[in-house]
């Protein structure tokens, strides 16, 4: 059955936006800001700020990204932490860029 964008939307609003995603959540749903990094979680200024805005949000580890590269079309912005980041780390985030 065909669902009108604003119906995705709000099903969109409605999903729990504290909870870390696995990577196959992020494969089957829209989610407005990923968020990468290797800390393990996203600090609390930034989560507030998305929750204010009223966006979906999930972290993921940088290393983790591969797998979801396929369905990028899901995701509407990436955010990414580089604060830290080991060698290897950096490698892969210049192939994500």
């Amino acid at each position: 059955m065909f669902e009108s964008p604003i119906t995705q939307l709000q099903k969109v609003s409605e999903m729990p936006k504290t909870e870390p995603v696995t990577t196959i959540e992020v494969q089957e749903s829209l989610t407005d800001v990923l968020y990468l990094t290797n800390q393990g979680q996203m600090p609390s200024e930034i989560k507030r700020l998305l929750k204010q805005k009223e966006l979906s949000f999930s972290t993921l580890a940088i290393d983790e990204f591969a797998e979801i590269g396929h369905r990028l079309d899901l995701i509407g912005t990436v955010i990414i932490d580089a604060e830290g980041l080991v060698v290897l780390q950096q490698q892969k985030l210049a192939r994500i860029i």
